[in-house]
């Protein structure tokens, strides 16, 4: 394998990126010479920030545009900073509304609430991919994904959306990597899910729910705490906190200020879970027939 800088020829190729990357890479420069103009399902988070980054890289700003969708189950901050980071990179990106609300099939929050959340993002979606002549839809999902419960990515299918970081076998390791390398500042940017998945399932979705749970999470956004959910479950706001940041709530006053906070979001009682913050918690209350992926 004879690795070039050559920045016409992979511009996504720097010298200090890890060898095993390097095929990885050269086989996504590859890939999109398919397409001429995508559209990319961008949220900000660190895998389609990645794929709006490398879009615009290899197919230059007419060929591309990021695609934000909005709803409440986004946060007012993860917009902000989505629509920051495009700016920054010269990334032409769009703003569009979704109602994903009024889908009964989301509202009643089963176990395949994103189905009905993606299926309406793609849908729309397919909106832009018409009216800006686009040649396919493009999403953040990566290899890491198809070993989770992501009944989104059936909607995906259905729709026949693209996933460059999958398809080139990119795991989330691998993105944060190629992320850091190229200077992305999303390179260590934590997983945050949409505002829906601190709803455990059964119990309706409803946009004051989401609403409470964003304000108390910008309690612990203020207080610079960076793994950490709000979990609502009718009055009481439980929340969860990252293995490492657990011991910060031995202060006292610093506990007391979150506590208050999180009442003042609308939460009549408010507690710390003893356990710490992970991935999947509330899929894992579904029976196992329905934490299947789509495709099993």
């Amino acid at each position: 394998m004879v690795l070039t800088h050559d920045p016409g020829k992979h511009p996504l190729l720097k010298p200090d990126l890890p060898k095993d990357l390097i095929p990885k890479v050269e086989s996504l420069t590859s890939w999109y010479e398919q397409f001429e103009r995508v559209a990319v399902s961008y949220s900000g988070g660190v895998d389609s920030a990645l794929v709006a980054y490398s879009s615009r890289v290899l197919l230059g700003r007419e060929g591309m545009i990021a695609v934000v969708a909005d709803s409440p189950s986004l946060p007012r901050r993860e917009l902000d900073e989505a629509l920051a980071f495009a700016r920054r990179h010269d990334i032409p990106v769009r703003t569009i509304q979704t109602s994903e609300g009024d889908d009964p099939g989301y509202t009643a929050n089963a176990g395949d609430r994103c189905y009905f959340c993606k299926l309406e993002l793609f849908t729309v979606l397919h909106g832009v991919y018409d009216s800006d002549g686009c040649d396919a839809i493009l999403s953040g999902t990566n290899l890491d994904d198809t070993g989770d419960y992501r009944p989104g990515l059936q909607a995906a299918k259905e729709l026949q959306v693209r996933s460059p970081l999958l398809e080139n076998g990119f795991t989330k390791e691998d993105i944060r990597e190629l992320s850091r390398v190229l200077g992305l500042e999303t390179w260590d940017k934590p997983a945050l899910a949409c505002l829906a998945s601190r709803i455990p399932h059964g119990e309706q979705v409803t946009s004051g729910k989401l609403a409470m749970i964003e304000a108390a999470e910008e309690v612990l956004w203020q207080e610079q705490f960076r793994v950490f959910r709000v979990r609502h479950h009718g009055d009481l706001g439980r929340i969860e906190i990252g293995e490492d940041e657990m011991h910060r709530f031995g202060d006292s006053v610093l506990r007391e200020r979150i506590f208050d906070g999180v009442l003042a979001a609308g939460f009549s009682r408010v507690e710390l879970d003893p356990e710490p913050y992970r991935t999947g918690r509330l899929n894992e209350a579904l029976p196992p027939r329905d934490r299947r992926q789509p495709n099993e």
